[in-house]
């Protein structure tokens, strides 16, 4: 339709999938399905360490009976063996459990393409998107890792062991945007090595953030934010060098700047106002807890991008499963009272211990479980349904010709 083709123009013609996806599914199935490899090896050389840091923690506590060296919400705290906080540790388990059922999820949805695929070549080369499960598989893991890294920290909270309760939520965070662009630009996507390599750029500035982050540090954050976000801007605009190259001979030739990507270029516009103002907020209030901003930079440009993907989709006649929009409708059910009582703090390791301990509250649920452990539960269903979300959002697609799917 028109309306189609002024949305996604590219000089009257839109930009579709099957011009972009010219590799094998086997080299996908090579390049992606080292992700969750990749994801398990950070997560047993990362959580190890951390695991028996907290013990440490836990041990001192238990041996020496210093009160202060824990921020716990002491009106609702009870332990169970070594444990001083087993329920804080325990409401993990969600992440956990749920984490494995994405992952089984994804692998039974693995095996039936593959059993349809052998019934239909065509799927591979000529219809719907190329599929690739191994970010999914990634996703399942870092959720469950989330849900163990976050029980460590619970064993004892400190400013210095919030960074292991953030940490796999920047790879969830991560893997799903690289998930949601890899659907139109299977192509294009990164490596697993070079994904986790930004991944621990982005965890040592969250370590060094922790340990001091002053004038200085955040002067070479904004730096660093600002010339990173303009460079991944421009990459996702013309997508290789050689076409940056080529767009600069034009202009030179020419004497004038053309969008030749409109979309693109909206999605630039747009990505470099939010992040710009993020940056901006972020070295005029200097934030203590520099982990969670960064947590809230990565969500913020992941939603942005969901929304974005879905208009898009919208404005290019496609529709949804309507599995997947109750899939929307319980990850929008179970995050919004998540997010409450998220931000109802019980305790707070940025101020004094007994300053913390004014925060505390009862408990509210079962006389055992504080409004952090409902936090907890509440968000890993929120964090299960987004990721069957991103799962299925392209179902309708299956059998659409591929050089009629406009990629953006």
């Amino acid at each position: 339709p028109e309306f189609v083709k002024s949305c996604f123009a590219r000089e009257g013609h839109p930009v579709m999938v099957s011009e972009i996806s010219t590799c094998s599914r086997k080299s996908l199935d090579l390049k992606f399905g080292m992700y969750p490899w990749v994801i398990g090896i950070v997560a047993v050389f990362y959580g190890l360490p951390v695991l028996q840091l907290v013990w440490n923690y836990q041990t001192v506590l238990n041996v020496q009976g210093n009160q202060d060296l824990c921020y716990y919400n002491f009106r609702c705290i009870h332990g169970y063996g070594s444990l001083s906080a087993f329920n804080n540790v325990f409401s993990n388990v969600g992440y956990v459990l749920l984490g494995g059922l994405f992952f089984f999820l994804t692998f039974r949805r693995h095996r039936l393409y593959l059993y349809h695929l052998a019934k239909d070549p065509s799927l591979a080369t000529e219809r719907g998107l190329p599929q690739s499960y191994g970010l999914f598989y990634a996703l399942g893991l870092s959720l469950a890792m989330e849900g163990v890294m976050s029980g460590c920290y619970h064993v004892c909270p400190t400013g210095l062991n919030f960074q292991f309760d953030t940490s796999f939520m920047y790879i969830i965070a991560c893997v799903s945007l690289l998930r949601l662009y890899q659907n139109r630009h299977p192509d294009i996507i990164a490596d697993a090595h070079t994904a986790v390599a930004v991944i621990a750029l982005i965890i040592f500035l969250v370590v060094v953030g922790v340990l001091g982050n002053g004038v200085v540090f955040w002067s070479l954050f904004f730096i660093i934010y600002i010339v990173g976000g303009t460079m991944l801007n421009v990459h996702l605009y013309f997508y290789s060098w050689a076409s940056i190259k080529r767009s600069w001979r034009n202009v030179r030739r020419t004497g004038r700047v053309r969008v030749q990507y409109p979309r693109r270029f909206v999605l630039l516009v747009l990505s470099t106002l939010l992040n710009l103002s993020l940056a901006i907020y972020g070295i005029s209030l200097q934030e203590k807890n520099f982990a969670s901003y960064v947590l809230y930079v990565l969500m913020a440009n992941l939603f942005a991008y969901l929304a974005y993907y879905i208009i898009l989709k919208l404005c290019a006649g496609e529709s949804f499963r309507p599995l997947t929009l109750i899939f929307v409708g319980a990850m929008a059910t179970f995050s919004v009272p998540a997010l409450y009582f998220y931000f109802s703090r019980t305790t707070s390791w940025q101020d004094s211990p007994a300053k913390s301990r004014q925060l505390n509250e009862d408990c509210v649920l079962f006389d055992f479980y504080g409004s952090h452990d409902i936090w907890h539960f509440l968000s890993a269903f929120g964090l299960f349904f987004y990721s069957l979300v991103l799962l299925t959002i392209d179902d309708l697609l299956e059998k659409t010709p591929r050089n009629q799917i406009i990629s953006w």
